[in-house]
C-alpha cells in the first residue's frame, strides 16, 4: 500500500533523526533524546524520556504498558518527536521492566504500582510541560498506560487538552468521566478480553452521557497491534492508526 505524502514526509524526517523507519515500523536504533529525573510535589524523584525540542508549542505525554520505560515506548517518543512535539515518556515502574511478550511478568509490574504514585508523577510531568504557558498537552497510553493516561486527563482536566487511549479497559460510569474538558481518541481490538467491546460500548454511552467528545476505532487486529516488539504486530494497521492519531492530534492542538 502506497504512503500518503504525510506519511512519507514522516518516514524521511525520521530517518534524519538517525532512525530507520519503514511503514512507522523501526529497526533497532540508538535513542534520539535523553532520560532526565524530575521531582513530584512531594519529592519523590522519577525517570522521563525526553525528546523533541524544548520550546516546541506542542507537546505529548506518553504513558508505557505493563513493560515499563523500554526502547518502543523511547522508539514511540522519538516518532512523536520528529512531527514536531516535545515527547516526555514517564516511567511509572521505578526503572522495573518487564520482557515484552512475557505478560506473567508484565501483570506482576502493574500489581506493584501504586495508583497514588503512578498520579504524581504524571502530575509532574504536565506541570514540568506547562513551565512554557502558551504550550498545548496531549496524552497518550498503551494498555495499562492507557487506564493511567485517562486518570490523569481526569485529574488535569484543564492542563490536557485532548487524550489517545491505545486497548486499556477505560471508567464507564458518567460520573467519574464528566471532569474530561477535551476530545479522547480510543482505539480498540475487538478481539481484546481485557478491554472487552461490551466495555468500549460502556465507555462510549458514558461519555454520551455527559456529552463528552469521544472518537473511536474499532479495529479486528489481535489487542496490542501498535507494538513491534510483539506477536500481535500488525504493520498495515498500525500504520492506518497512526495516521488517524496525527491527524486527532493536529485538530485537537490547534
Amino acid at each position: 500500500m502506497a504512503l500518503s505524502m504525510r506519511s512519507r514526509t514522516w518516514a524521511l524526517r525520521m530517518m534524519g533523526c538517525g532512525l530507520l523507519l519503514l511503514s512507522f515500523g523501526f529497526a533497532q536504533a540508538q535513542p534520539a533524546g535523553r532520560v532526565v529525573e524530575l521531582r513530584t510535589a512531594y519529592g519523590t524523584a522519577f525517570n522521563v524520556y525526553q525528546t523533541g525540542n524544548d520550546s516546541a508549542k506542542r507537546a505529548v505525554v506518553l504513558v508505557h504498558d505493563r513493560w515499563g520505560l523500554n526502547d518502543s515506548i523511547m522508539q514511540w517518543a522519538d516518532r512523536f518527536a520528529a512531527e514536531g512535539y516535545f515527547a516526555l515518556a514517564v516511567d511509572l515502574f521505578d526503572g522495573r521492566q518487564a520482557l515484552s511478550g512475557d505478560w506473567r511478568a508484565g501483570d506482576l509490574l502493574i500489581s506493584q504500582a501504586d495508583p497514588e504514585s503512578s498520579a504524581a508523577n504524571l502530575r509532574a510531568a504536565v506541570r514540568f510541560l506547562n513551565r512554557q504557558s502558551d504550550r498545548k498537552i496531549a496524552v497518550v497510553g498503551w494498555g495499562f498506560g492507557a487506564i493511567e493516561a485517562l486518570n490523569i486527563t481526569l485529574l488535569e482536566p484543564h492542563a490536557i487538552i485532548s487524550s489517545v487511549l491505545f486497548y486499556g479497559p477505560p471508567l464507564t460510569d458518567p460520573e467519574r468521566l464528566k471532569p474530561i474538558r477535551g476530545p479522547v481518541l480510543g482505539i480498540y481490538s475487538n478481539r481484546d478480553t481485557w478491554a472487552h467491546p461490551r466495555l468500549i460500548d460502556a465507555f462510549s454511552w458514558g461519555m454520551q452521557q455527559v456529552r463528552n467528545s469521544l472518537s473511536l476505532i474499532r479495529t479486528d487486529a489481535e489487542p496490542g497491534f501498535m507494538d513491534s516488539s510483539l506477536d500481535a504486530y500488525d504493520e498495515a494497521e498500525s500504520q492506518r492508526v497512526m495516521q488517524r492519531t496525527l491527524e486527532f492530534l493536529d485538530e485537537t492542538l490547534l
